[in-house]
């Protein structure tokens, strides 16, 4: 920490884009307690605290709490978001070691809104400035994070039909808030977009509309965050790194979903048999071949990869299998199902009354 502190930025306020990214490429390569002026990285290097060593050491601006922009560039407000990477397969690729939280949920003030373009969440998500670095820390108690090194600084950019599907998703959230039901929001109700559990501990509420048959006007939910899904920010960062990634994209036109995109698709063939969808699409899988069905799958999609997980908007969405069930004609399964493990957080959630959905705790 140098003797004397830096002069800040109040107004937060900078005269180009240029300006800012050129002032964030002094960090590259330089760890967070060599850029800390201000001593944030001796109360801890907490991932809060990097931040504020971005914002009070590099940009020069006072950290704040307020609902204002991190940073205005004429009439155009960006965000600052510092996050980080981590190596895996040997260090061969890059993942995102963490979803990319952009706001707390107001369930309230959500269910006001009802159009995306001028949402609270939006306004927050539509300009993001990310700083990287990776943390492959293996001994946390003995490496220090702040100890971790800046990589690089990008402008955040969504495809178009990326896009499509996070307003869709802002949208479904949106509309479970409304109908009351924030209380059995979940991370798997979307694609992209998430509205993922944000403080300390599960007693952290907030109030929310309550089911419209209820005798009170309010429910309390746990506490959420918008978010980006770690799977979306780790394709999102591979192509801000220029890293080869293998994933093909599917060719979703501009106004579809995900699921939009695979209804059409699908729709065609409905009704005919396994036999006859895989002879026109030229399906070379064996009937008796255990990806025999996840081959016909991805046929009618368009797409000639062999697996889910190397198309690039499921990989973004962590899908990363096909389930097809078999049906007798009286409409019961050839077979069981099987799902993914259920984490030890889940079962808290859904074991709690609290948070099961359509109990109203009185506000």
């Amino acid at each position: 920490m140098s003797s004397s502190e830096p002069e800040f930025n109040n107004a937060r306020e900078y005269s180009s884009l240029e300006e800012v990214m050129n002032t964030l490429l002094t960090a590259n390569g330089k760890s967070f307690r060599e850029l800390d002026k201000t001593g944030r990285a001796l109360t801890g290097g907490n991932k809060g605290s990097l931040g504020q060593i971005i914002e009070e050491s590099v940009l020069k601006y006072a950290i704040n709490s307020d609902a204002e922009p991190d940073i205005r560039i004429g009439g155009t407000s960006y965000e600052l978001k510092v996050t980080p990477l981590k190596h895996i397969k040997k260090g061969k690729q890059t993942s995102a070691k963490e979803r990319l939280v952009i706001d707390i949920i107001n369930y309230l003030a959500l269910a006001d809104e009802t159009d995306f373009e001028s949402s609270k969440m939006w306004d927050k998500a539509r300009n993001i400035i990310l700083v990287y670095y990776y943390d492959d820390r293996t001994d946390k108690k003995k490496e220090l994070r702040i100890d971790c090194r800046v990589l690089a600084s990008y402008l955040m950019a969504y495809e178009a039909d990326d896009l499509v599907t996070i307003k869709n998703d802002w949208h479904i959230i949106r509309d479970k808030v409304v109908s009351g039901h924030a209380d059995s929001l979940s991370e798997s109700d979307t694609d992209y977009l998430a509205a993922c559990t944000k403080g300390a501990n599960a007693k952290q509420l907030r109030k929310a509309p309550a089911p419209a048959d209820s005798s009170s006007p309010t429910i309390f939910a746990k506490q959420r965050a918008f978010s980006l899904k770690a799977s979306y920010m780790t394709a999102i960062a591979r192509k801000l790194l220029n890293q080869k990634d293998e994933a093909a994209r599917l060719p979703i036109p501009r106004e579809q979903t995900i699921n939009q995109y695979v209804a059409a698709k699908i729709a065609p063939y409905v009704g005919r048999s396994n036999k006859d969808i895989a002879t026109e699409l030229q399906v070379t899988a064996l009937p008796t071949a255990k990806s025999y069905n996840s081959s016909l799958t991805l046929a009618m999609l368009g797409t000639s990869r062999s697996s889910i997980s190397a198309i690039e908007q499921f990989s973004k969405a962590n899908i990363n299998q096909f389930k097809s069930v078999t049906i007798y004609p009286n409409g019961l399964p050839k077979e069981h199902m099987s799902f993914p493990a259920i984490t030890d957080e889940q079962w808290e959630e859904w074991a709690n009354p609290r948070y099961r959905m359509g109990t109203v705790i009185r506000a």
